[in-house]
């Protein structure tokens, strides 16, 4: 019985993995670029995210961090119809799972529109594919301007994992067990 109760142990232990890393957006390789008009792209880099800014412009410069994609200005700018795109994004780096926007934050980067408000969450979306697309048509920007986009990835809801099913199976055959003995027992007793 307690050798039976060691290889259940086992069993569960051999299917619980390993300890996950961190989600973060470091090593992704992705693709940026800069549309302007309609649908006009007007450059284009690939890059992997790393140390470094990811991409320059005479607008922005885009740099990418563990969970975050940080749009910094060069100074006062009045923008058109101007928006950037990120292809590759994959914080949990499982496809499976989509990336959200856990936050956004903007200083100094305006609407051209009747008292300046600043643009806000309104104007990013990202893809389930991974794909980061922010808008700055008709903007103004400000000395310090920058926005902050802190991704996250999508909680998946549905089938329980292997280790989850070894530890529920694991679980019910120690409780079936421990019944079994108690009903020896009762049995040896009443004998």
């Amino acid at each position: 019985m307690t050798r039976s109760i060691s290889v259940l142990l086992a069993a569960a232990a051999a299917l619980l993995p390993a300890m996950p890393a961190s989600a973060t957006l470091i090593g992704d390789a992705v693709v940026i670029k800069r549309i302007q008009g309609v649908d006009t792209v007007f450059k284009t880099v690939s890059a992997d995210v790393g140390s470094n800014a990811e991409y320059v412009d005479n607008f922005f410069t885009i740099d990418i961090t563990e969970n975050e994609v940080r749009f910094d200005t060069f100074g006062n700018l009045s923008l058109g119809q101007i928006a950037y795109t990120i292809d590759g994004l994959d914080f949990d780096d499982n496809p499976a799972t989509a990336n959200t926007i856990e936050s956004f934050f903007s200083k100094q980067i305006f609407r051209q529109t009747a008292g300046f408000p600043p643009i806000d969450i309104s104007n990013v979306t990202i893809s389930p594919s991974g794909q980061l697309r922010v808008s700055f048509a008709n903007t103004t920007t400000g000395p310090d301007g920058f926005v902050s986009v802190t991704l996250g990835a999508a909680t998946p809801t549905g089938v329980p994992e292997p280790a989850t099913w070894a530890m529920m199976i694991g679980g019910l055959g120690l409780a079936g067990a421990a019944s079994r003995r108690r009903t020896r027992r009762a049995t040896a007793v009443h004998a």
